[in-house]
């Protein structure tokens, strides 16, 4: 195949490498579980109070019925983002975390390369 097509023998490879390294990345993924308890149940609702939800987006597939977007325009760029995940056909359910909030993610190494 190089010596017909050397440009999409390169662009083969590269995908290949690609894929393989990817796989290995995955395939070495682990997480302990831990008995902590992070956060409580109520992490989306107990700041709210008494808010306004007019101005708040009803939303379809939120975890909650109303989300409340940041800044005060009505068309800022996190309103329009929520409103595209809320109509996206690819979209199941969505969450917008609380200020603050994070995910610990538990740190990972490759394995040492084996041969060439």
């Amino acid at each position: 195949m190089f010596e017909n097509n050397p440009e999409e023998f390169v662009s083969n490879v590269i995908k290949l490498k690609n894929e393989q390294k990817a796989t290995l990345i995955v395939e070495h993924i682990s997480d302990t579980e831990s008995s902590e308890k992070l956060y409580e149940t109520d992490i989306f609702t107990v700041s709210k109070g008494a808010q306004d939800f007019s101005a708040a987006f009803h939303a379809t597939k939120a975890v909650q019925d109303y989300v409340f977007t940041d800044g005060t325009a009505e068309q800022s760029v996190e309103r329009r983002f929520v409103k595209e995940l809320d109509s996206a056909d690819e979209v199941f359910v969505y969450a917008k975390l609380p200020r603050g909030f994070s995910i610990p993610i538990p740190s990972w190494k490759l394995p040492p390369p084996t041969g060439r």
